[in-house]
């Protein structure tokens, strides 16, 4: 949905993160819905990752704002479907004429 607003969760640790994306049921900790966020870091260094991106933040702060948008790109059933059958039918096509299919070796 392309609301622009932002999900904050929180979660234990990157098996859990990993587990809810995986699984889908498991709970993560909603923690909000917003536009923007600021967290503030006091005292020791502590691990943080936004969209892929890890690092050990020194105390201060972090503020994350929806800036704009981008494309995503994601599976597509049907070209998959349609992509394997050009695969088939150009394969028929270079036994026909006698050519090598990409996987064979000759000797």
């Amino acid at each position: 949905i392309d609301d622009r607003m932002l999900e904050v969760v929180g979660v234990v640790g990157v098996p859990q993160l990993g587990i809810s994306y995986m699984i889908g049921g498991l709970q993560h900790h909603r923690l909000a819905q917003c536009r923007s966020v600021r967290f503030t870091v006091l005292g020791d260094p502590v691990p943080v990752q936004v969209d892929g991106e890890a690092w050990m933040q020194e105390p201060g702060y972090i503020k994350i704002i929806h800036k704009n948008r981008a494309q995503m790109l994601f599976r597509d059933k049907n070209f998959k479907h349609t992509l394997s059958e050009w695969n088939s039918k150009m394969e028929a096509v270079r036994v026909e004429r006698g050519l090598m299919s990409d996987v064979e070796v000759q000797v």
